[in-house]
């Protein structure tokens, strides 16, 4: 464990977020909330339920308008029906995506050297889901498409702080083992240092 606390210290410490030309590569370490939308009813934007769930991310400088990268998360996923009925989600998930960032702080619509970068997120990836709770769930893969939108605030050169959202279409409905129309959905809030 204490491997793991030096890696991410290390990563932390010792990466860019100025990415460019001289600089081209980021990386970064996030906590990240989930929420959910689906047959079972609509946990976006509630906040209540966070189950320490982790994430890393590398990234690319491609110009001065697109970052491509890389995020992998990993934790504990739960939300709670309400209802006596329908068993609640208890799982364990795995979120890998391959994402492009359309930069704001592009040189054109603010300055490359801005303290603060809000960026969007487009991308395809891939989620893993473990149900630990209900035995008809099990355990499935499945794609999703990323939609986002983050900020950074740069702090130095080489340290900052970021802040995203980002909305998973599942590409199927039975992300909650019930299937009655539409895909289901994941809400990704992650907060992290680059």
């Amino acid at each position: 464990m204490k491997k793991i606390y030096l890696f991410a210290f290390l990563l932390i410490t010792l990466t860019t977020n100025a990415q460019n030309r001289k600089y081209p590569w980021a990386a970064a370490v996030d906590l990240n909330i989930r929420e959910y939308k689906g047959d079972l009813g609509n946990g976006f934007l509630k906040f209540n339920d966070f189950r320490g769930a982790w994430g890393i991310r590398a990234a690319r400088y491609i110009n001065p308008f697109i970052d491509a990268g890389i995020n992998f998360n990993y934790g504990r996923f739960h939300y709670e029906t309400g209802d006596t009925v329908y068993r609640p989600i208890r799982s364990y998930m795995l979120n890998t995506n391959v994402n492009v960032n359309f930069k704001f702080n592009n040189g054109v619509i603010l300055p490359g050297n801005s303290k603060i970068a809000p960026y969007l997120i487009a991308g395809v990836g891939i989620m893993g889901i473990n149900n630990y709770n209900n035995d008809s769930f099990g355990r499935q893969v499945f794609a999703n498409v990323p939609l986002g939108v983050g900020v950074r605030l740069n702090l130095s050169n080489n340290f900052g702080i970021y802040l995203q959202s980002t909305y998973n279409l599942t590409m199927n409905d039975k992300f909650d083992a019930f299937a009655t129309g539409g895909n289901d959905a994941i809400m990704n809030h992650s907060v992290g240092f680059v």
